[in-house]
């Protein structure tokens, strides 16, 4: 479900932040849902494949509906008659709208109608303010263009931040801004940095003396970040060896029955 909603604001083109919105609101949501199955105290919830496609759809249904720029091209396609509709002909009958009407209240009570959350790429957006190359002297006497390497990490970081999404153990399990952190540093460790002759040691001590400026991270904090940048690695590869094994042409649209 998460690749799909990515193929799906892709295909419309909007900001790949809605999905990473909309599954935290999915991970807050079931987590809540555990809480009460765990204490006893109520009716245990079933959380079977048809409720979690239809709690999956109407998560990013409720992120378009909150997030979406005013202005998007696409806006007056998708509200032509009310977004509610646009899904639920997106699930090419597999849900009503009387279903999403249904499952966006649940959603809702549940969040405690907490619907903006500050998310990993809020956090890598900020974060990178605090990593400045105008002092730096290039090790291999390489010219490089500050712009250019702080926009290849950027690009890198919010790639990584997209990743995560998928593993549920790193989402909830960790603050949006400990993912941020090691999104950042994951990026210093690519080889398209690499080529542009800054050490990758040399980046992380600046990035990291100017945060520390501003916070103070415990070891455990440093030991946290650490996990997930190795969480990241393994996922990285194990997108690459998927790519790699691919062979399918797949050029199925995202409101098409396969996605369901």
């Amino acid at each position: 479900m998460c690749e799909w909603a990515y193929e799906v604001v892709d295909h419309y083109e909007f900001e790949r932040e809605l999905v990473i919105i909309a599954f935290n609101y999915l991970d807050r949501f079931f987590s809540q849902l555990a809480k009460m199955n765990n204490s006893g105290t109520q009716k245990r919830v079933k959380i079977d494949k048809h409720i979690f496609q239809l709690s999956c759809a109407t998560c990013l249904y409720l992120s378009m509906k909150l997030h979406m720029p005013r202005d998007h091209k696409y806006r007056c396609e998708i509200y032509s008659e009310s977004p509610i509709k646009f899904f639920a002909d997106l699930s090419r009958g597999s849900f009503s709208v009387k279903k999403f009407q249904k499952m966006e209240l649940w959603l809702l009570q549940e969040l405690r109608w907490q619907v903006h959350p500050v998310t990993s790429t809020t956090f890598i957006s900020l974060l990178m303010s605090y990593l400045s190359l105008r002092t730096v002297v290039n090790q291999n006497s390489v010219e490089f263009s500050e712009e250019a390497v702080l926009g290849l990490i950027h690009s890198h970081a919010h790639f990584f931040s997209e990743l995560v999404v998928v593993d549920y153990s790193i989402s909830n399990f960790y603050h949006a801004s400990e993912i941020a952190l090691a999104c950042i540093l994951a990026a210093m460790h690519t080889n398209e940095v690499a080529n542009t002759g800054i050490g990758e040691i040399l980046l992380r001590r600046i990035f990291l003396t100017n945060v520390r400026k501003v916070k103070i991270l415990s070891n455990e904090e440093l030991e946290r970040i650490k996990d997930i940048q190795c969480q990241i690695y393994q996922l990285s590869q194990h997108l690459f060896c998927e790519n790699l094994s691919d062979t399918r042409n797949d050029t199925s649209s995202p409101v098409s029955s396969s996605a369901w």
